[in-house]
């Protein structure tokens, strides 16, 4: 059985996710203006680059994704938010085939990884579980022994009663 979910903590991870984009965000702007400084005026140059990092970011939120949400979540934002400041940059440079391809670029690894990270994971859920094999699986020996042992401890128990009240359980055919 699941667990039902806290609101609270459901907002925390929210905020943190949101965080950890604007991080990420943070993280590869200013880096890439250290890593590139004769390049602060060129915005094709800037562009291609933080569409390049916004791109590694979004891809490597798919890792692993179902296991580390909140953290795969905060990565894609923040490859989003990346995405858009690298086309944002794009609007300054010089050349206009330049700009195009990465704003095309831009779109074609947002569809893709959008499609990646929403759109495969909902085909596996809706798909259902995996067909039945012929034996007998973990959970039906696991109930099988459940059964046995709730069994069992019936049987105790009536022993335990028909001895406080005096009774032989034994000879109850039991």
């Amino acid at each position: 059985m699941v667990a039902p979910r806290e609101p609270q903590r459901d907002a925390l991870e929210t905020i943190f996710s949101f965080f950890l984009g604007l991080m990420v965000l943070a993280f590869t702007g200013v880096g890439v203006n250290t890593a590139l400084p004769s390049a602060r005026f060129d915005g094709s140059t800037i562009s291609i680059a933080l569409v390049a990092s916004a791109t590694l970011s979004m891809a490597v939120s798919l890792i692993r994704s179902h296991q580390l949400r909140i953290v795969s979540n905060g990565l894609l934002l923040g490859g989003v938010f990346t995405m858009l400041y690298g086309t944002g940059w794009s609007i300054f440079g010089e050349n206009d085939w330049t700009r195009f391809l990465v704003i095309a670029f831009a779109l074609v690894v947002t569809i893709a990884l959008g499609y990646a990270k929403f759109a495969r994971s909902r085909e596996a859920t809706a798909s259902g579980p995996a067909p039945a094999t012929s034996g007998p699986t973990h959970d039906e020996t696991a109930l099988g022994s459940l059964a046995a042992r709730v069994a069992r401890l019936e049987a105790l128990t009536s022993a335990a009663a028909a001895g406080f009240a005096g009774e032989n359980p034994s000879r109850e055919g039991r």
